[in-house]
């Protein structure tokens, strides 16, 4: 946040204790408004002073994070504002203490009963962050400004880790069954958790209902029937089963990335999780698994990841995370 309110030295005796600046620390207040406030000082002796006080600073919001990438992120501020009272003869300006923090505006919304104000942005963003009360003479200030960061975690255990298959030759011809089945691992498999830093009410707020129990939680999509892999391997063939999320699998992952998203991203691969886990529709070995529906949850939250059907190839062709 800036700060810009920066009153001249040479007056603080005078501006004495108005909220805006404390003669003592030379402490700045965040914002300061006053519309048309009329301010008078009796010196005694018939020396007197008067003046009108209109000011209004302002607030800008600088996000941080490059802008090329494209990310929503979630930003929460939390503000404090309180009512000045009208000056009186002989005296300086003094605060009212009336809270005026719940009845104001920033951002764009009504600021929150606990004084926050959350709201998604694009990474790299400059917006205005002024503080609007419903009063003319008023100062506030931005207590806490946070950024929270969401990731997807991609995990994939390969049946053959480490082989190379793109245009070049093994050395060796290929073990019996790669890339779908290795005794003691199986088929592999691939699944995802996500996560963020964000509390989990906001991310309830956000999500469709059920949706947040994904939520630092490793899943992956699965079967609930015994699949014929020998056939598979044989002939070619796309065995199929009734579909399941999440699946029981004890697979230790070969490689695991994780790529930064943002908070809309996260809310969209929590409910793509969730979508799955009520409809889980049907398991087919080559058309839909744990890979398809691994890379169908990077989609929904923003992460395109190589269009591989087996985990062995999805596992080699993996992005190395951001």
């Amino acid at each position: 946040m800036t700060n810009a309110i920066n009153w001249p030295a040479d007056v603080s005796d005078e501006l004495g204790s108005i909220p805006d600046y404390d003669g003592a620390s030379g402490a700045y207040a965040y914002h300061y408004c006053a519309k048309g406030v009329d301010c008078s000082w009796d010196y005694g002796g018939g020396d007197t002073e008067e003046t009108t006080l209109s000011a209004s600073t302002k607030a800008k919001l600088y996000v941080g994070g490059k802008a090329s990438v494209g990310q929503q992120v979630l930003v929460c501020v939390t503000y404090t504002a309180e009512e000045i009272d009208q000056p009186l003869t002989g005296g300086h300006i003094t605060a009212l203490g009336n809270d005026m923090t719940t009845l104001s505006t920033a951002l764009g919304q009504q600021v929150g009963s606990d004084g926050k104000v959350w709201i998604v942005l694009p990474a790299g963003a400059v917006v205005p962050a002024t503080l609007t009360a419903p009063a003319n003479h008023y100062a506030a200030d931005a207590t806490d400004v946070v950024k929270y960061n969401s990731h997807l975690e991609v995990f994939v255990c390969q049946p053959y880790p480490g082989f190379k298959y793109s245009g070049e030759s093994y050395g060796l011809p290929p073990p019996v069954g790669f890339p779908l089945f290795r005794f003691g691992v199986n088929a592999g498999h691939a699944w995802w958790k996500l996560w963020t830093d964000a509390p989990t009410y906001i991310v309830n707020q956000k999500a469709d209902a059920n949706a947040s129990q994904w939520l630092n939680t490793e899943v992956g999509y699965g079967y609930t029937n015994h699949l014929n892999w020998l056939h598979a391997i044989l002939h070619g063939t796309s065995p199929t089963a009734p579909g399941e999320l999440p699946f029981a699998d004890s697979d230790t992952a070969t490689t695991n990335p994780t790529y930064t998203i943002g908070f809309p991203g996260l809310i969209g691969g929590l409910n793509h999780t969730e979508n799955v886990h009520e409809s889980p529709g049907t398991y087919n070995l080559r058309h839909h698994n744990c890979v398809t529906e691994t890379i169908y949850t990077a989609a929904a939250a923003g992460i395109t990841l190589p269009n591989d059907w087996d985990p062995e190839h999805f596992g080699a062709d993996l992005p190395p995370g951001n």
